[in-house]
């Protein structure tokens, strides 16, 4: 046995016709779509939406934060209650 690595062409030139072979051509078309979807492709309605729960998620917990460093505790404990409310939708 001996592997003899081809171009396309050559190869169909040789008349070699491997089932397990790849077009160089199709990888690359392969590696712009992971990159296309990475962009913007469609996504999930969940997958979404979990998304924006996390960051508004993040965004609580730094008010949050910044609340008990101005000892301000009426507007931490309201913050306190809508992290709740948002974790127990995280969950579901």
């Amino acid at each position: 046995m001996q592997k003899v690595n081809l171009c396309d062409a050559c190869s169909k030139e040789k008349g070699v016709q491997d089932p397990t072979g790849f077009a160089l051509a199709d990888l690359l078309l392969g590696i712009g779509a992971a990159e296309e979807i990475e962009k913007g492709g469609k996504v999930p309605l969940r997958a979404h939406r979990v998304g924006e729960l996390s960051d508004r998620m993040r965004n609580l917990n730094e008010s949050l934060q910044k609340a008990v460093a101005e000892e301000n505790y009426e507007t931490a404990a309201s913050l306190r209650d809508q992290i709740k409310q948002l974790e127990s939708e995280l969950t579901s």
